[in-house]
């Protein structure tokens, strides 16, 4: 299932996803999902868990996909990151969810590799 604000502008995806494809609500697809992947815009990620309603996403999984990336333009081509990570945040909005972070996009040059420390 695929979770929107506007299930009827999916229309057009559903005609083509194949007959188990299902589009729905933050909230229905919650229900829905054994396993929930989290894959909006970062700083879209708290309202998300609160569309998907924190007390539908009690003891599943959900595998957050999302980048603590600033909505500001980037500066000398760095983007601005958030000041802390999504996770914190997210676990206090549905704190009986079990959060994994996981398929970050942010490239090599930004992170930390453990061997050179």
């Amino acid at each position: 299932m695929r979770a929107t604000r506007e299930p009827s502008k999916l229309a057009g995806w559903l005609a083509d996803a194949g007959p188990k494809a299902t589009v729905g609500t933050f909230g229905e697809a919650s229900q829905f999902g054994e396993l929930v992947v989290l894959a909006v815009k970062g700083t879209a990620a708290e309202q998300a868990v609160d569309l998907a309603g924190p007390e539908a996403l009690a003891g599943k999984t959900v595998i957050d996909a999302t980048n603590p990336i600033a909505d500001e333009p980037p500066v000398n081509g760095v983007l601005k990151f958030f000041t802390g990570p999504n996770e914190s945040l997210l676990e206090r909005l549905a704190t009986d969810a079990h959060f994994v972070k996981a398929f970050s996009c942010a490239g090599p040059p930004v992170r930390v590799c453990v061997r050179d420390m």
